[in-house]
């Protein structure tokens, strides 16, 4: 079984929230979680990337935002995930849990309020 967490951090840029992120992924065992509105410029990304998911993989959607609405991280010890798609709300993976070879498909969504 894995651990999976989604949060809507309004703002990952400051070293107090990335803090908040890693305890939660530590308290709870989390082997997979999505940020939702990271508000992280591409500039800034790897800096807090490296702070917050240390030896996790991640994938995001920056191609499709220029903010990356949507981080999607995991123990790559645990599992391995594979985007399929992106889009500006949506980040659809394969997944595989290493230790099972249990395969599943996820889709992380950040539904915007905005009406464009």
């Amino acid at each position: 079984m894995i651990n999976l967490a989604c949060w809507n951090t309004r703002g990952l840029n400051s070293t107090p929230k990335q803090s908040e992120v890693r305890k939660l992924l530590l308290d709870h065992n989390i082997s997979l979680v999505c940020l939702i509105e990271t508000r992280v410029r591409i500039n800034k990304k790897t800096l807090v990337a490296n702070s917050v998911f240390k030896d996790w993989d991640m994938i995001d959607n920056y191609n499709s935002h220029s903010l990356g609405r949507i981080w999607v991280g995991w123990d790559p010890r645990i599992l391995n995930i594979t985007k399929i798609r992106e889009t500006d709300q949506i980040i659809h993976c394969n997944a595989c849990i290493l230790d099972t070879n249990d395969k599943f498909r996820i889709s992380f969504v950040y539904g915007s309020n905005a009406t464009d």
